[in-house]
């Protein structure tokens, strides 16, 4: 039988450290990719390897005080930025378009360090008030989600210059604890009643489990996946190999539970 999923981190040297450990990798990627492999797509629409790491960088500065290029205008052609909240994310990577990368490098090391060092030395619990990208959020809600978002992009990144790795880090574990607590919602958007669940099974790496998106729920179908394959299907990312997920049970259930799984904007 396989374990339960992972939890959140809620004591503060486990926050620090699943953002810290996605923030190391970004940090050291971005040090070692070259300026072609910087312009390769990614799995993001619309975002080059440079422009992850441009994202990253623009938001965690933010983060550290830094203000962001906010008078910037972007073009109004761009068809990957169809919301308020993604004209906002998309000022810092289109302000660095015209950087040369080797800039965005030097900013890279300097912002993603200085991010480090500060959440190491911040006294605070899960509830304490911290500086997020929008605005003072709960410790624990901000750094998971920054966690999240960050991996999601480490991996991205990994995706486009074919370097795998990450999967076994804090981070990865958090990433992976959001998507389950995002499964009753997915569940709901498939269109399960509320008797009716699905079985989530990830049985590959440090994370192997098993859950059910409703635990009063009866189980219709189970989908077995890598927790790879879980993360890309949650990040909404066309590198997740869907064809993968194998489906027991009622496998219209099982795939209207596929088609609902993106959880990210």
């Amino acid at each position: 039988m396989l374990p339960s999923p992972p939890e959140l981190p809620t004591t503060r040297d486990g926050l620090v450290e699943a953002v810290n450990s996605t923030l190391r990798a970004v940090a050291l990627l971005a040090t070692e990719i070259t300026e072609p492999q910087a312009m390769l797509d990614t799995p993001c629409a619309g975002w080059t390897v440079r422009d992850q790491i441009a994202h990253v960088v623009g938001l965690e500065a933010r983060c550290i005080g830094q203000p962001g290029p906010d008078s910037h205008q972007i073009p109004t052609d761009l068809a990957h930025v169809t919301s308020d909240t993604k004209k906002f994310m998309e000022i810092d990577v289109d302000y660095r378009r015209s950087v040369p990368w080797s800039v965005v490098q030097a900013e890279a090391a300097e912002v993603l360090t200085a991010r480090m060092e500060q959440l190491r030395m911040l006294d605070f619990d899960a509830e304490t008030l911290i500086e997020s990208p929008f605005g003072p959020r709960p410790a624990k809600a901000a750094l998971s989600l920054r966690t999240f978002d960050i991996w999601a992009h480490e991996q991205d990144i990994r995706d486009a210059i074919d370097r795998p790795g990450g999967m076994d880090t804090p981070a990865a574990g958090v990433a992976i604890a959001r998507c389950v607590g995002a499964l009753g919602h997915i569940g709901k958007e498939a269109g399960l009643s509320e008797t009716e669940a699905v079985t989530l099974e990830v049985p590959d790496g440090p994370f192997a489990f098993s859950v059910s998106s409703n635990s009063v729920g009866e189980s219709k179908a189970t989908l077995r996946m890598t927790a790879a394959t879980l993360t890309r299907l949650c990040c909404g990312r066309s590198s997740a190999d869907r064809e993968s997920v194998q489906i027991t049970g009622d496998t219209a259930i099982g795939a209207r539970f596929l088609d609902a799984m993106a959880i990210t904007p």
